[in-house]
């Protein structure tokens, strides 16, 4: 589905998080390029620190205005750093913070062999007041499994979200959506949110 119209009226408006960019090659860039001349923010969120992934995301955002790419993980307290998993030979793009859903995306364990690192994190809310967010028009999350928690952990009465698109299929783990699922849905619709799909992974909470 397409994404629904930001509701500020003003020439430079959109504000916009991404958490969980991978290299930056997604549907998510294509909506910020597409409404370039709008852009107030587009803050970029990946945690790894690989050359060729930060690379490509400098290289995609390099004319994206009010583009600014952090190389750190969200985590859901206030640790500083965590333990990513990843795939050795891989692109990356099912690195998380449980070894189980890295491992079960594996096409290959002996090809593409499990690894972890330690990488810097902050919660979503330290981000949020870091760069002073009141309003935001999309959060984009693709986090692996943590999509839900870091809804949950978002402080909506310092931050008014517009748009929320995230992961939904590994809520309860890889490939299910039991408990976690139907809290967070609950969540947002007591808040006001109409819920609906946005791809055959994603939903999309808009108010």
């Amino acid at each position: 589905m397409s994404l629904p119209t930001p509701k500020q009226k003003s020439f430079n408006y959109m504000k916009v998080i991404q958490i969980g960019a991978n290299n930056g090659k997604d549907e998510t860039f294509n909506f910020i390029k597409k409404n370039n001349d709008k852009i107030e923010l587009a803050l970029i969120i990946e945690p790894i620190p690989f050359k060729s992934i930060q690379d490509s995301l400098k290289s995609q955002y390099k004319e994206i205005n009010n583009a600014i790419i952090e190389n750190i993980a969200i985590s859901l307290d206030e640790k500083e750093f965590m333990t990513l998993y990843y795939l050795e030979n891989s692109n990356y793009e099912v690195s998380s913070f449980s070894s189980n859903h890295t491992e079960t995306h594996s096409p290959d364990l002996e090809k593409f062999p499990l690894r972890e690192m330690q990488v810097p994190c902050r919660n979503i809310n330290q981000i949020i007041d870091k760069y002073n967010i009141k309003k935001l028009d999309y959060l984009f999350i693709d986090a692996e499994g943590l999509d839900v928690h870091i809804i949950g952990a978002i402080d909506f009465n310092t931050c008014d979200i517009d748009n929320i698109i995230f992961e939904a299929a590994h809520a309860d783990g890889p490939f299910k959506q039991e408990n976690n699922l139907r809290e967070i849905l609950g969540y947002l619709r007591g808040m006001g949110y109409k819920l609906e799909k946005y791809d055959d992974f994603c939903l999309i909470a808009s108010k």
